[in-house]
């Protein structure tokens, strides 16, 4: 009989967290996640053209109807709704079933500052709120994030040598962006009032 791995199961990756905290990571089925919609996409608007004949013809929006405008701003809002929604549930489920979370579920005052005085919008629905939870007290760190969405796409199949791409692209664009900000930040006059 084969001895059991101590090692997490196959549909599961032990991370150490920035914190050292030791979580465990669930698989996630991205297939199905990727069909959420946080509502109906909006549909492109027709507009009402006049005809020699009298009649009405009605066709797309286009750029330079206003009509088209407000259709693309509420296409790009609807877009980063989706994102957010879909990124929200596979770090829920990333943590599996057996996962407790507080109850109620309460944000850090700093983080429900930023959300009161409208800096930051609150977080609506339990996948929301208890993804912002998640980032708030557990994968506090942009590496933690990155590494739980490293576990997934391990799980998911994605090829080792891709992963590690993935890291040294992300390790280098956060360190380029630091240096970048800080050679700005040296370099912008500065205005004084």
């Amino acid at each position: 009989m084969k001895e059991k791995s101590k090692l997490a199961a196959p549909n599961t990756r032990e991370l150490t967290l920035t914190n050292g905290m030791v979580v465990t990571i669930h698989a996630v089925p991205t297939s199905q996640i990727m069909g959420l919609v946080p509502r109906p996409k909006p549909k492109r608007p027709m507009i009402a053209m006049p005809l020699a004949t009298g009649q009405v013809q009605m066709r797309p929006s286009k750029d330079g109807d206003s009509e088209y405008f407000e259709y693309q701003e509420a296409l790009e809002a609807w877009e980063t709704d989706r994102g957010q929604l879909q990124r929200d549930v596979i770090q829920v489920l990333a943590f599996g079933d057996g996962y407790e979370y507080p109850d109620p579920i309460t944000l850090p005052a700093g983080i429900q500052r930023l959300i009161d005085t409208g800096l930051k919008p609150a977080p609506v629905g339990e996948w929301a709120i208890k993804a912002a939870w998640l980032r708030s007290y557990i994968l506090t760190g942009l590496q933690d994030e990155m590494d739980v969405d490293l576990a997934l796409q391990e799980m998911s199949g994605v090829p080792l040598e891709v992963l590690d791409e993935i890291k040294a692209n992300f390790r280098n664009n956060l360190r380029r962006t630091g240096t970048e900000r800080v050679a700005e930040d040296i370099t912008e006059p500065q205005s004084v009032n």
